[in-house]
């Protein structure tokens, strides 16, 4: 358990650096300060000044600096104690983060005796109690009420509560606050859910700003930017408009009919709504090679070329023709101790130690992996690993060279433990005694297990069955609540609804309930029928479609000629096909960056350059799109592509800018 709470805990940090990069960047842009490179944790980089460069524990690269060229490594790791007494092996900058003190660079946890630190109640918000330490009591905006404290003893002040009203008829006794929170309707302090009757909310149509139809809540259209039709109004009524589409033209000269959104985002130009391409003149972009600054060819605009920090070569030039020297390579140690010739850019990408340019993998001496064996975890699988890792798993290492196919783990009992927090995980007996929680017993599960405290009562399940919880698990179940103190002694569950087989659409039949089946618009062949009785007839002109490209689609015959297609037959599948590329293939790059290997039509098709029959994407080099400064509401700045920038909101300052000498207003 301790590993998936570092794990979270570096998500969370992971997530404020980037909150704190962002104010630190307002602030140096509004005092005009240098800026440069900020080395921080994970491999981040930032531009930012040298005083919020300290702030955030980074490492300053020096005035004018950029993250292309900054060389940002991970820190060592080593042991670090938790405030629980548990051990994890993390990074030194971090541990800090998850309130534990560092043993030292390069220690493990098999050498480090951890003590847990000393807990008391704590008092949280909504009248709850926890037995947590002072550090844990003041990260999740408690008051601790000293060592030793218990919350019999605590006296920890009461919130009124009441009953909340959800949308879909659900009932649960909450606090105000946290009612609203969950967009619930409160009753009233000191309300029932026997007296609220509460209602399911009304639902109607809802279009959607990409033309599709929905039925949801007046709540929740709003929240998806959709337009509500009225309660009870159905999609086959509602007339949804479809998003107006225009002609899209390619820096390739190619020209497809698209919405304005998707054309920006595909980096083509929106020639307006209702334009064709017929009557739009989409004249291709001149092209010509690029030669990299690490070496390498591809064929571009000059303008991206340019962006890429090439050397264009000029219209109409070839790769072939051209004198660009090759990439720069040397030999690269991956950390699974294997060699390959790589790039620097790509090495450290891939985690690797480069070796400096034009060495080669007989003379780098990578060392060997570290030693793994089997590793039997508690729940009884077993993964291979190090020791260290395993021992951090809470798992039992078999040795050195084990493998799992030779080693007998056998599971131990595992159930539901009730932590000091109310939470709930599945552990075993000793590692729930050593978080500190409640062992509910073999077999157990969290499902089950009333870990908050408070009232229980009957709750019916979807499926008829009835089963003790709190009014917050019924209703995370799905289930519907009777009331605090109710048994399922007494029964009053109905029986789940009637099902059958469904025919869709699509030719697939599927088990569901008569009104499911009407939602898909299938076919419902009444109750207890089954799939191998019901005989779905395939969808009708349907069929396998192989592209010139090898790939497979599930398309109508017309569709299937149209872009190039052979078509299999009506009713055929893409899983029976052998479909076989018809024709040279080779790598293209994609407007993106990306790089994909398809045919010469295709490619062009896409808007992508394609560099030649035969070639790959791992010996071509697609530069990345060009990017810049963006100015975001509030003076934020970040570094982003323009169709990003576009994505954010924000204020595009040109290709090649930089935070640092942009003026993003406030």
């Amino acid at each position: 358990m301790s590993h998936l709470r570092i794990a979270l805990n570096g998500l969370c940090t992971g997530l404020l650096a980037l909150s704190s990069f962002v104010a630190v960047a307002t602030t140096a842009n509004a005092q005009g300060e240098p800026t440069g490179a900020c080395c921080l944790r994970e491999h981040f980089c930032v531009v930012t000044t040298r005083a919020a460069c300290d702030r955030m524990h980074g490492v300053y690269q020096g005035d004018a600096t950029s993250c292309d060229n900054a060389a940002c490594a991970p820190g060592p790791t080593g042991a670090c104690c938790l405030p629980n007494g548990f051990c994890a092996v993390i990074s030194e900058h971090r541990y800090t983060d998850v309130g534990g003190t560092f043993q030292g660079a390069g220690t493990t946890c098999d050498g480090v005796n951890c003590a847990a630190a000393p807990t008391g109640a704590c008092c949280l918000h909504d009248t709850f109690c926890a037995t947590l330490t002072a550090e844990q009591c003041a990260r999740f905006g408690g008051t601790y009420r000293g060592d030793g404290t218990t919350c019999d003893a605590a006296g920890c002040p009461t919130v009124p509560t009441g009953a909340c009203c959800f949308e879909n008829g659900f009932c649960q006794i909450s606090t105000a606050a946290r009612c609203a929170l969950h967009h619930g309707t409160y009753q009233g302090d000191g309300s029932t859910c026997d007296s609220a009757n509460c209602q399911p909310a009304p639902t109607g149509a809802c279009c959607l700003p990409n033309g599709r139809c929905i039925v949801a809540t007046a709540r929740r259209c709003g929240a998806a930017g959709g337009t509500y039709q009225g309660d009870g109004v159905t999609c086959d009524a509602a007339h949804c408009p479809a998003p107006p589409t225009g002609a899209c033209c390619f820096h390739t000269g190619f020209c497809r009919v698209t919405t304005e959104r998707r054309c920006s985002m595909a980096g083509g130009t929106y020639q307006g709504d209702g334009t064709t391409c017929d009557a739009s003149n989409c004249p291709p972009a001149t092209v010509g090679a690029c030669c990299l600054p690490h070496g390498g060819c591809i064929v571009i605009p000059a303008d991206r070329c340019a962006a890429a920090g090439g050397t264009y070569q000029g219209d109409g030039t070839t790769c072939a023709n051209s004198s660009c020297p090759p990439p720069v390579t040397g030999a690269c140690c991956l950390p699974d101790g294997h060699c390959v010739v790589t790039s620097a850019d790509r090495c450290a990408h891939a985690g690797g130690h480069y070796q400096g340019d034009g060495t080669t993998c007989d003379t780098a001496g990578c060392p060997p992996p570290p030693a793994t064996g089997a590793c039997c975890l508690p729940d009884g699988h077993c993964v291979q690993a190090t020791a260290d890792r395993c021992a951090g798993a809470g798992g039992t290492y078999q040795g050195d060279g084990t493998d799992c196919a030779n080693s007998s783990c056998a599971p131990g009992a595992f159930g539901a433990c009730c932590l000091p927090d109310g939470h709930c995980i599945m552990a075993t007996a000793d590692r729930c005694a050593h978080a500190g929680g409640t062992y509910q017993g073999d077999g157990t599960n969290c499902m089950m297990s009333n870990c908050a405290g408070g009232p229980t009562g009957a709750c019916c399940l979807r499926d008829g069955m009835c089963v003790v919880l709190s009014a917050e698990q019924c209703m995370h179940a799905g289930g519907h609540y009777q009331g605090d103190g109710t048994s399922c002694d007494n029964g009053g569950c109905p029986p789940p609804p009637a099902t059958g087989a469904c025919c869709l659409p699509d030719g697939h039949c599927v088990i569901t309930t008569a009104e499911r089946c009407g939602f898909g618009h299938g076919q419902y062949h009444g109750d207890g029928s089954t799939c191998d009785a019901a005989g779905c007839p395939p969808p009708p002109g349907i069929g396998a479609c192989c592209l010139p490209d090898g790939h497979c689609l599930m398309t109508p015959a017309e569709l299937c000629t149209a872009i190039g297609g052979t078509y299999q037959g009506d009713g055929t599948n893409c899983m029976t096909s052998h479909c076989g590329p018809t024709g040279p293939t080779g790598a293209c790059c994609l407007p993106n960056g990306r790089c994909e290997t398809t045919s010469a039509d295709r490619c062009t098709a896409a808007g992508g350059q394609y560099q030649g029959d035969g070639t790959n994407c791992m010996t071509s080099h697609c530069a990345p799109p060009p990017g810049g400064a963006c100015c975001l509401r509030g003076g934020f700045c970040v570094m982003v592509t323009a169709d990003m920038c576009t994505h954010l909101g924000g204020t595009y300052q040109g290709d090649g800018t930089v935070c640092g000498n942009a003026t993003c207003p406030h």
